[in-house]
């Protein structure tokens, strides 16, 4: 749901559906049930209840009634559609674990990803080292997946940690 704020005390009314803090510092959303009032019939006050609870909110999440100063703001009648399915999922048990397992696939496939560039690396190392070339000697390199290497006409394969040259 969207909430919007209010502008000025005398915005607030009976039965508007608001989001304020309590004391807990949580958000909570709840429908205005009463007004409190002072002598001279000002509005001091407001007390809450949720549409499906019998009870109000006095004493569960404030002491007496909230003030203008602890509301958020007011439901405007405007919602985004699926986004509470969403919240409500990755709540539940389920969205924790989605949650968890994404993270993991995230950090494996970054280890992985780092683990290969290491042993792509490793291998172009060898390679030039065995055939006394330096790297700086090749123009225009690129080493990917190497498994086939050719320098001035010769034709050199890598299978296994094994240099093997190939017959032209």
């Amino acid at each position: 749901i969207l909430i919007e704020k209010y502008a000025a005390a005398d915005e607030v009314k009976l039965y508007d559906v608001v989001a304020y803090t309590a004391d807990d510092d949580r958000v909570i959303v709840h429908r205005i049930v009463d007004l409190v009032e002072d002598s001279t019939g000002s509005v001091v006050g407001y007390i809450t209840r949720g549409d499906a609870n019998i009870a109000d909110d006095t004493g569960t999440f404030y002491a007496s009634y909230l003030r203008f100063d602890d509301l958020v703001g007011k439901y405007s009648g405007q919602q985004i559609p699926a986004v509470g399915y969403a919240v409500v999922f990755f709540q539940s048990p389920a969205g924790i674990a989605t949650v968890l397992a994404l993270l993991y696939i995230f950090i494996i496939s970054d280890i992985v990803a780092d683990r290969n560039e290491k042993v792509l690396n490793r291998r172009k190392i060898f390679l030039l080292s065995t055939l006394n070339i330096e790297p700086n000697d090749i123009k225009n390199r690129k080493f990917q997946d190497i498994e086939r290497l050719e320098i001035s006409g010769r034709t050199y394969s890598f299978k296994g940690g094994i240099l093997d040259r190939l017959e032209d």
